[in-house]
């Protein structure tokens, strides 16, 4: 609040403070509670507080919504990496003015990007409300990508050029954390079911196939690389291969690059 004062002179500023910590429990239910408080803002930009704005990004930013149309539900921002320190541990990709959520989302996947995250999207608020808010997921693991997921629908997406944002990957980001494990299985569960159940309305179909192998991939490095391949998870990383219809592998530890 202090730091809202210092700059509300300059600044249109509204600062709020909630008597529930519902980030805590459910933040993708914080999220949507931040997006009700929206007036009438036509676009809408989530960065948390761990997260850094880079040079020219709120101008790069601003730049890409004049040349959006009423077609264009959100512009995506490129992504460096920052550990806790604040040092650079991954420089932002380069990339096209336009470019589809799908590709953009295989491409995070198999790490080739550096990460599609709640500050990378900047959403046309009236779209963003039309589909209910974000989708929510425990710890809301999956809930910006779902989302950014869902208001694409495979459209071409416009590009930020110029400008980005520092995404913090730190030892205390929900991520990297190993006691949750068992709330993070659960959310790629139901995130898998999110895959099936939408697929043929979020991807087309080669890519949508190729998504869901990848998303696989990518839980199974988890289970047997991070988490611990419990008898349980194990059987949880089955349950996933059943709802994306792909066939599991033969237990083994993987490289995050074999996908």
């Amino acid at each position: 609040q202090l730091i809202c004062e210092k700059f509300s002179d300059n600044i249109d500023i509204k600062y709020r403070a909630f008597s529930t910590r519902l980030g805590g429990t459910d933040l993708a239910g914080q999220w949507n509670r931040c997006l009700a408080m929206i007036g009438s803002e036509e676009w809408v930009w989530f960065v948390p507080d761990d997260d850094v704005l880079g040079e020219r990004s709120i101008q790069s930013v601003l730049e890409t919504i004049e040349s959006t149309t009423c077609n264009d539900v959100f512009v995506f921002v490129p992504s460096s990496n920052i550990d806790e320190n604040g040092s650079c541990s991954r420089t932002p990709d380069a990339f096209p003015k336009e470019d589809t959520a799908e590709n953009l989302y295989a491409e995070h996947l198999r790490g080739n990007i550096a990460g599609i995250s709640l500050a990378s999207t900047v959403y046309r608020t009236d779209a963003l409300r039309a589909t209910g808010g974000f989708v929510s997921f425990p710890l809301g693991w999956g809930s910006d990508h779902a989302t950014f997921l869902l208001l694409s629908k495979a459209t071409k997406v416009k590009v930020s050029q110029g400008g980005h944002i520092k995404f913090r990957s730190s030892r205390v980001n929900i991520s990297n954390q190993k006691g949750n494990y068992r709330e993070k299985m659960y959310a790629r569960k139901l995130f898998s079911e999110f895959l099936s159940i939408n697929s043929d309305v979020l991807f087309s179909k080669s890519m949508g196939e190729r998504i869901k192998k990848l998303y696989f991939l990518k839980t199974e490095y988890f289970v047997r690389n991070i988490w611990g391949a419990s008898p349980q998870l194990v059987q949880d990383l089955q349950d996933i291969a059943n709802n994306l219809q792909i066939e599991s592998s033969t237990p083994r530890r993987i490289r995050y690059q074999t996908w």
